[in-house]
């Protein structure tokens, strides 16, 4: 199973709003403004990034720069953010992105970390035993508590690099 981990605005990533400004190569590239939460100190040039929901198909594109400093602005909910500006260069063909505007709302995935042939678990079965993440397993028709220990993981999956085999039933 392939599995990937993409940041997009909190401590369990998911997507994130944000807004895109042309850059000062607005022929290759855009600025987009991130909340700076979470995973985010951990995004770093080279990194795949996926633009969706702004109208048209899902865009390629890469990070080039994270600025060094951040700003504050306040939420429409009235919580103010740390926000940092992130400089993405598009890798899909031009024209698929070239009708993405000034200021438009996105979604972006930044991809954090992924592999091939991991073992996961949905973190809803997953739950605290002491000190150490544990889920049950079904072993002779009854269900059994197992500790594991959990590497990676996204809003949906936890890769589990020990305690668990691949097509166990949980």
């Amino acid at each position: 199973r392939r599995a990937r981990v993409a940041a997009a605005g909190s401590a369990v990533p998911v997507p994130r709003q944000v807004s895109v400004k042309p850059s000062a190569v607005p022929r290759t590239s855009r600025k987009c403004t991130y909340a700076m939460w979470g995973p985010r100190a951990r995004i770093t040039a080279g990194m795949a990034v996926s633009i969706e929901g702004w109208g048209g198909t899902p865009l390629r594109a890469a990070v080039r720069r994270v600025e060094p400093s951040a700003f504050t602005r306040i939420s429409a909910l009235g919580i103010e953010e740390q926000r940092v500006n992130v400089l993405i260069d598009f890798t899909s063909p031009r024209e698929h992105w070239e009708k993405l505007g000034h200021g438009y709302q996105v979604e972006a995935r930044v991809v954090l970390w992924q592999a091939d042939d991991v073992v996961t678990a949905p973190l809803t079965a997953l739950f605290r035993d002491g000190d150490a993440w544990a889920l049950f397993v079904k072993e002779n028709g009854r269900a059994t508590l197992r500790r594991v220990v959990v590497a990676h993981r996204n809003s949906i999956h936890a890769e589990i690099i020990e305690g668990l085999a691949a097509g166990e039933d949980i």
